[in-house]
């Protein structure tokens, strides 16, 4: 797959399978995972699993040293699998799969000799959920020729299982299909994809009918992913994410990243102004401007503005993400910058903004 800009560096996983284990990967999974890294350090992990594909997120779960740490791979014929972070190169598992639920192993450093035993369980307790995953993945050449271009459509919706109150999922699948796909309605999975699929071929094949094949070959495969993942699912809130990337010729790809964070006592999806104290907004655009001079290594009076930026101070965004120990606001390329920024992720500890978050903030555990 093409990366868009912002896809710098990579950890990577590695977690060996035995073969009679890869058949009961191959098919359409959500896992919420728990367990240590040692003796006492907690990690959990939620993954998606669509034939031999697996993706999520992994996290370090110390209280204030928690930070969701993108993870994908490739199952291969003989049940090995290589998973690449897109956060760092520090960290790299080396495992077993057991009992279809269960991963254990041990956890090594590239920098040093250090090796720590690790083990995951699936688990939903404390106010986790087993969500239901639906995906799937087609193909369409240009031409009937059998060197040519094609088109990879790749679509995934995370729904709330069977067990989960009526009226709650009635509210949580209206907010997901709105924010999502777009839709005024709830839709089986499997209609919301094939309208999508059948969109995208018909442009892709009315865009580049006419095209000279043999000259812009290397423009002609294109690449749609609408993809979700759980990213956070703890407490009674989960956080959603959402990846539309596109590859329609050029020289790179673009990809759009959405979050959606919600009560699931409630399917509601809950907003800045539900966590944070009137009169907040000036004061986290502030904080939130602060920390991007820090990444850029800027004097706090240095304009943003001479750095690519749009606007000197950046607002606070409703697209943002949660965890155990804090808040993320996701910027999107072209958002508060221009395309050589690329997207931008600021990482706030709830530390950090105890003194802005409401008197009934909706994280239990800060309490």
């Amino acid at each position: 797959m093409k990366r868009h800009l912002g896809y710098i560096s990579y950890i990577i996983i590695f977690l060996t399978l035995s073969g009679s284990f890869t058949s009961a990967f191959a098919q359409n999974r959500y896992l919420h995972m728990t367990g240590l890294k040692g003796n006492n350090d907690p990690i959990t992990a939620d993954l998606t699993i669509s034939g031999n594909r697996v993706e999520g997120f992994y996290n370090n779960a110390n209280q204030g040293q928690r930070i969701s740490i993108a993870i994908y791979g490739e199952l291969q014929p003989d049940g090995s699998i290589v998973m690449n972070d897109k956060a760092s190169e520090q960290l790299i598992f080396t495992g077993k799969l057991s009992g279809g639920n269960q991963i254990s192993g041990m956890w090594e450093t590239n920098d040093s000799e250090k090796k720590y035993p690790f083990s995951l369980k699936e688990e939903y307790t404390g106010g986790s959920i087993p969500y239901k995953l639906y995906a799937y993945r087609s193909k369409t050449s240009l031409a009937p020729a059998k060197d040519s271009p094609m088109a990879l459509f790749e679509s995934s919706i995370i729904l709330p299982p069977d067990t989960m109150n009526r009226k709650v999922t009635l509210v949580l699948n209206n907010v997901l299909y709105a924010r999502f796909f777009g839709s005024d309605k709830v839709q089986d999975p499997q209609t919301i994809f094939n309208d999508l699929e059948s969109r995208y071929f018909n442009q892709y094949k009315t865009n580049n009918t006419d095209i000279n094949t043999a000259e812009n070959y290397q423009f002609l495969n294109w690449e749609k992913r609408k993809n979700m993942q759980v990213m956070f699912n703890e407490n009674y809130i989960t956080t959603l994410q959402f990846s539309d990337y596109a590859y329609t010729g050029g020289s790179f790809g673009l990809n759009i990243t959405k979050y959606l964070v919600f009560d699931v006592r409630t399917g509601k999806d809950i907003k800045l102004a539900e966590i944070f104290a009137p009169g907040f907004y000036d004061k986290l655009g502030l904080l939130i401007t602060n920390r991007i001079k820090e990444s850029l290594k800027i004097d706090d009076k240095d304009a943003l503005s001479s750095y690519g930026y749009f606007k000197d101070k950046v607002e606070p965004t409703e697209n943002f993400y949660i965890n155990n120990s804090g808040i993320g606001f996701h910027y999107n390329s072209y958002e508060i910058a221009g395309l050589e920024a690329g997207p931008q992720d600021i990482f706030i500890p709830f530390a950090d903004l105890k003194q802005m978050l409401a008197a009934q903030h909706p994280f239990s555990w800060l309490r």
